[in-house]
């Protein structure tokens, strides 16, 4: 790696470091090399990445409902995808239905009101699909499922993220959220004075990091 040349401005009380290189780390590099931090005022700092980018920080999970109706079979017909991943257990009408837990089949055509071929439980089919039996045909019910809350933050010209606390995101002691693929607790972040850009460049506190 090349060697990051540091200049002293000692009348501003601050440290401008030039790093070539930094542009040339991996994400999960940057991110070790600059954990996430906090401000006096309780805002985190992202790692430096790429200049006016948009960084993607995910906060756990919440609850999300869709109306999903049945078929002239009582069938719900149901498609993961990634606005409605269905990959951990979900409700349909209050019940709970766990994917893993599922059989797989094919299925039985809609003749008449009824499935060709009767199926007493939930399944799921070789295409990804779910399958939930037994309901009135035409009539809707509640989805529940839960969805991954992503808050996309973005970063000034020296590729730097500043992320405030939000009414759907706040920030707590407890807070989990996670960039790149690392996990961090707001609480456990520790506590510097920001970082400062201009121009372009970035400025640090004198003898910080």
């Amino acid at each position: 790696m090349n060697t990051t040349l540091v200049r002293t401005a000692a009348v501003l009380g601050l440290t401008l470091a030039i790093a070539p290189a930094l542009t040339q780390l991996s994400a999960s590099a940057q991110l070790a090399q600059y954990p996430p931090f906090k401000d006096a005022e309780g805002n985190v700092y992202l790692a430096p990445g790429s200049a006016n980018a948009e960084v993607a920080v995910t906060f756990g999970s919440v609850e999300k409902q869709k109306d999903v109706k049945a078929d002239a079979c009582g069938t719900v017909h149901l498609t993961p995808s990634s606005s409605i991943p269905l990959s951990t257990a979900f409700k349909v009408d209050g019940v709970t239905v766990n994917p893993a837990s599922l059989i797989s089949d094919i299925l039985p055509k809609c003749v008449n009101g009824s499935l060709e071929q009767p199926r007493a439980t939930n399944f799921k089919t070789a295409d990804g699909k779910i399958h939930i039996v037994g309901k009135t045909a035409g009539s809707y019910y509640k989805l529940a499922y839960n969805s991954a809350v992503i808050r996309k933050v973005k970063s000034n010209a020296c590729g730097i993220a500043r992320m405030g606390s939000s009414a759907s995101t706040p920030l707590t002691a407890t807070t989990v959220f996670t960039v790149g693929e690392t996990n961090y607790t707001y609480g456990q972040l520790s506590t510097k004075t920001p970082w400062r850009c201009s121009n372009g460049v970035t400025y640090q506190p004198y003898g910080g990091s």
